[in-house]
């Protein structure tokens, strides 16, 4: 009761809310992309439908977040996991601060990669996975699990 789930891949669950539905809730989310042949500094963000929508957060909003991070190689010989932690907030006008990112490689096959969580605008977050270049350019999948806790003040 309470909880909204409004982007493709998001499963979320409430125990009530303050004002409307969605102000309290817990959320997770499925989220992926491919990623082919990097250049020699590029990123890919992963998007909520897999190919052009990034996370939405509500103006005036609070989200204590964890993503877990895989990724693999065609052949399997590359991979990576990765644990991103933080809070995502928004202000009145969806400006967007992302405080206190930790970023744990629990494993790289090729430390020239890593994920982040970057905002690609007013009320939007993503998750992306980042190559820095000088080491070898693969064609790399990409999938995350985000799971947050969100409250909104009207």
């Amino acid at each position: 009761m309470g909880a909204v789930a409004a982007q493709p891949g998001e499963v979320s669950a409430a125990n009530g809310y303050f004002t409307s539905a969605g102000d309290a809730q817990g959320t997770m989310q499925v989220i992926a992309r491919i990623s082919n042949n990097h250049g020699t500094s590029a990123n890919a963000d992963l998007y909520a439908d897999g190919v052009a929508t990034p996370f939405f957060i509500d103006s005036n909003s609070s989200y204590t977040v964890d993503v877990l991070v895989s990724g693999v190689t065609s052949t399997g010989a590359q991979s990576w996991s990765y644990e991103i932690q933080a809070n995502v907030r928004t202000n009145a006008a969806g400006a967007v601060t992302i405080n206190a990112a930790a970023t744990n490689a629990i494993y790289e096959s090729d430390a020239t990669y890593t994920a982040a969580l970057v905002s690609p605008g007013a009320n939007q977050w993503n998750v992306q996975a980042q190559y820095g270049g000088g080491g070898v350019a693969y064609t790399v999948r990409w999938v995350a699990i985000a799971r947050f806790a969100r409250v909104t003040y009207p």
